[in-house]
């Protein structure tokens, strides 16, 4: 993996960070959002500062799908795109029926020959706190946020040893369970459940050496992301590189506990839910060192239009303002283009109309993201439901993401847009989106609506172009 410090100076000179705006921005969460908007935003001249709840970043995850609609601005950042590449997997996705049946390989890029980058996250949170060190970015740890609060000149966190930490903005990256919701919205606003879990466990090849099956079905190539669908309300995403594995393997919840989000599990609860899959997915879960897996409860909150709080000083982005369930292939996408997004506004914005630049953030954004919310419960569907006569004639039919998701260049549509929807906001003058799917009439919904709809089986609305 590429070592950023070799290339120090070499980042700095080409950064091509832009004047000093004299606007401060306090990021709270290390993760994928807060990292990104940290390194985008100090490009564009804001002085960040990052703090984090652990003692460290997280470094660990499984595989994830950068699309190519996120990596536009990246590319922008000296030597990073190039290591990102360097470690990520080809750019394809694999489809089998759960009984190891081969369907279809299909490419995950744009149309203009971008394509998406599949990588473990570990790496990708690896190279995005080096790069952070090396543009200096202060980074403090073990600092545990219990409210959010603002006044009319700062918005600023009460830590859990009762100190305060204040910024010209902050930006509440702290995923599904931050607590900036009580300022933004009034109220608390629990996640509630999916109806689903997923267990998962990510680990070095070696643990594999007295499983020929696992070898022989990876070993066709030197890394893969392979999509397992068809099962009896369970999926599976098994992604492999040279050094490691990782299965994630969705399926409903049936414990009825609602007292975590995550917590360990045990690779031998997952039988039940793959009885009849492919011998060697067996073998790979029972191959999970220790049989330790991570169960992770699927959480949602409803869409909620409104990531900004009243005076302005407080944005949510990535999952603290929407979280994604697994199956949308999208989720880490979204949160880098928030980042990218924010940070644009809040260029053209400047200091004196901080407000003003995070709420036209905020109008840019939930629409797309709402629409991509909701299809990744219609991708869930799809897996689980599958139309096999359909699959058969056009095999391609299964590949779910469409040119509304990845044709979206986030920090344009800020510079195209940005003008526009300020006017709408001081003037009252209409504006309309153009980034999420054509001809679709964007409507409020709620995770109640979509559960029960599944569960009686009746179709989802999906009108426009979502291909």
């Amino acid at each position: 993996m590429t070592d950023f410090a070799k290339h120090h100076e070499e980042i700095l000179a080409a950064f091509d960070q832009n004047p000093s705006l004299g606007l401060s921005a306090l990021v709270v969460g290390g993760g994928i959002a807060g990292l990104i908007f940290a390194i985008e935003a100090t490009r564009k001249g804001i002085a960040c500062r990052i703090i984090e709840r652990r003692p460290h970043f997280a470094e660990s995850g499984d595989a994830f799908n950068c699309q190519s609609s996120a990596l536009r601005t990246l590319k922008k950042w000296p030597y990073f795109y190039e290591a990102m590449r360097a470690s990520s997997m080809e750019p394809y996705a694999s489809y089998y029926r759960f009984d190891g049946t081969f369907i279809t390989r299909s490419y995950i890029g744009d149309d203009e020959g971008n394509a998406c980058c599949q990588l473990q996250r570990s790496d990708f949170m690896t190279l995005l706190t080096r790069y952070v060190e090396v543009l200096g970015i202060p980074v403090e740890f073990n600092h545990k946020v219990v409210e959010y609060f603002e006044t009319e000149q700062f918005g600023g966190v009460l830590l859990d040893d009762d100190r305060r930490l204040t910024a010209d903005l902050v930006v509440a990256a702290d995923g599904i369970g931050g607590k900036s919701h009580k300022l933004i919205l009034g109220r608390v606003d629990r996640a509630v459940s999916t109806g689903y879990s997923v267990h998962r466990s990510n680990f070095s090849l070696e643990h594999l050496a007295n499983m020929p099956s696992v070898l022989n079905e990876i070993g066709q190539s030197k890394d893969r992301v392979a999509i397992i669908v068809g099962g009896t309300n369970a999926h599976a995403v098994i992604a492999h590189n040279e050094k490691s594995i990782c299965w994630i393997i969705t399926h409903k919840d049936e414990t009825g506990r609602k007292d975590y989000l995550y917590k360990p599990g045990e690779a031998k609860d997952v039988f039940p839910y793959i009885h009849g899959w492919a011998p060697w997915i067996h073998d790979l879960v029972t191959a999970t060192p220790s049989g330790v897996t991570t169960d992770w409860k699927l959480m949602w909150r409803d869409p909620h239009p409104n990531w900004v709080s009243p005076k302005g000083k407080v944005v949510q982005i990535g999952d603290a303002a929407h979280a994604f369930i697994p199956s949308s292939g999208y989720g880490a996408s979204m949160a880098v283009e928030d980042g990218y997004s924010l940070a644009t506004c809040l260029q053209l914005s400047g200091k004196d109309n901080i407000e003003l630049g995070a709420r036209v953030h905020n109008i840019l954004r939930f629409q797309r993201t709402s629409c991509a919310q909701k299809y990744g419960f219609r991708a869930r569907e799809i897996y689980h439901n599958i139309d096999w006569d359909e699959v058969a004639k056009n095999p391609d039919s299964i590949h779910l993401w469409g040119k509304w998701m990845w044709k979206h260049d986030p920090e344009q549509y800020v510079y195209d847009n940005y003008d526009k929807c300020a006017d709408s906001i001081t003037s009252g003058n209409p504006f309309d989106n153009t980034n999420y799917p054509p001809g679709h009439s964007c409507k409020p919904w709620t995770v109640e609506e979509l559960t029960q709809a599944s569960e009686e089986g009746k179709e989802l609305e999906y009108d426009g172009d979502w291909s």
